[in-house]
């Protein structure tokens, strides 16, 4: 059976204080469980790239304007029915206007790094993406366009 590719883009949205800010879904998402923190994020839109579809996911999902910053890493998880690839970037706040669409979103919140909910994580997978944005990141330029 021939499996779907699904490829998403994600944001860690650290403030100059090095706190992330993370979001509990509103609705069950592939693979995940609502009301459980994770990172920003959401399906790949065909006609943006990867950093533009991850600005407008973390507008859409936290109100803010961001400024991306590096590129944490491209991720793959392979679950049963399908192949998920995501493209996950560290970005920066530049406007404070902290507000989010409530059908998707019941919460957003800013952890320090120690006070992270790991085991309330809703996609296991976002630990590692968290921790990769504090240990490893590469340059943007890292990724290249056709």
């Amino acid at each position: 059976m021939d499996k779907s590719i699904i490829v998403g883009t994600g944001v860690i949205l650290m403030n100059d204080s090095g706190r992330v800010l993370l979001v509990k879904d509103a609705k069950e998402k592939r693979g995940g469980v609502k009301d459980k923190w994770g990172i920003i994020g959401g399906m790949q839109e065909g006609h943006l790239n990867f950093e533009d579809n991850a600005i407008k996911e973390a507008l859409e999902e936290t109100g803010y304007k961001v400024r991306i910053e590096k590129l944490v890493g491209i991720y793959q998880s392979v679950e049963e029915n399908y192949n998920r690839i995501s493209v996950i970037f560290l970005a920066f706040p530049i406007e404070n206007t902290m507000s989010f669409a409530k059908d998707e979103i019941t919460e957003i919140k800013w952890f320090d790094y120690r006070d992270i909910p790991w085991e309330d994580l809703r996609f296991g997978h976002n630990k590692r993406m968290i921790q990769d944005a504090f240990e490893n990141s590469y340059p943007l330029d890292f990724l290249k366009y056709l």
